[in-house]
């Protein structure tokens, strides 16, 4: 039962160091998540899955803006977005 508890505590340590490595990089590298795998003492691929099943973790590098489908209701909402987002950078 020890050692299960500890498996435990260990995948729990996982997302706040998945936070901190893609605060660095700006997305989750895959040198980082071995780093984590190695530290916490599991798999690389438990890191992975843990990164792959929230969608708060990004893999590769996002640009400024990330519009996801959820947050537009229709084509004309994003033609809005998109619009207003090129007036703000514009200036």
């Amino acid at each position: 039962m020890h050692r299960q508890q500890s498996n435990a505590q260990r995948r729990s340590a996982c997302i706040p160091l998945l936070h901190l490595a893609q605060e660095q990089d700006g997305h989750l590298t895959d040198d980082a998540m071995e780093q984590i795998a190695e530290l916490l003492d599991v798999s690389a691929a438990e890191v992975l899955g843990t990164a792959s099943f929230y969608e708060m973790f990004k893999r590769h590098h996002v640009g400024r803006y990330l519009v996801t489908m959820g947050s537009v209701k229709s084509e004309s909402e994003l033609i809005e977005l998109v619009n207003w987002l090129v007036a703000k950078e514009a200036g």
